[in-house]
């Protein structure tokens, strides 16, 4: 589904903060990133649907980065792979190539290494020009460039 806001959110700070959120442009052409290069993924894992009277139920926002990190995309171009490890909950985070632009969304914790628990192989994102080669032309048109700042 796509959202169209009633006002510029992007401007606002969130609680707490003094700068605004700001916007990440899906309105230009998108590429797939290349194998071996930096992936950064932009986390904010799931709660914990009990937590202590002392702990938030939302986790903090987390930085997942590897370099190599991107090492795959499957035959149809439908999944990336890339090595940084996630944490659960986080499927839809966005991730971003070496110079930060957006290539992917989130989607598959992987497999936990069996020689390392802490660890997680195989993570897998969807491609962001996937997903906008799937959108009729009629919702892609809506995808704007972020307003200039100022």
């Amino acid at each position: 589904a796509l959202l169209k806001l009633q006002r510029a959110v992007g401007r606002e700070p969130p609680a707490g903060e003094h700068q605004p959120r700001g916007w990440v442009d899906l309105s230009a052409d998108l590429s797939i990133p290349v194998a071996q290069t930096p992936v950064l993924i932009v986390q904010h894992p799931g709660r914990d649907p009990r937590p202590p009277a002392d702990k938030p139920q939302q986790e903090p926002l987390q930085i997942a980065f590897a370099t190599p990190g991107f090492e795959a995309l499957n035959a149809n171009q439908t999944r990336i792979a890339y090595t940084p490890s996630t944490r659960p909950g986080s499927s839809g985070s966005p991730v971003f190539d070496g110079a930060l632009r957006p290539v992917a969304l989130h989607h598959n914790l992987g497999q936990i290494h069996p020689e390392m628990k802490q660890l997680v192989k195989n993570n897998r994102g969807i491609p962001l020009v996937t997903i906008r080669a799937a959108l009729d032309e009629q919702v892609r048109q809506m995808l704007v460039a972020p307003p200039q700042s100022g």
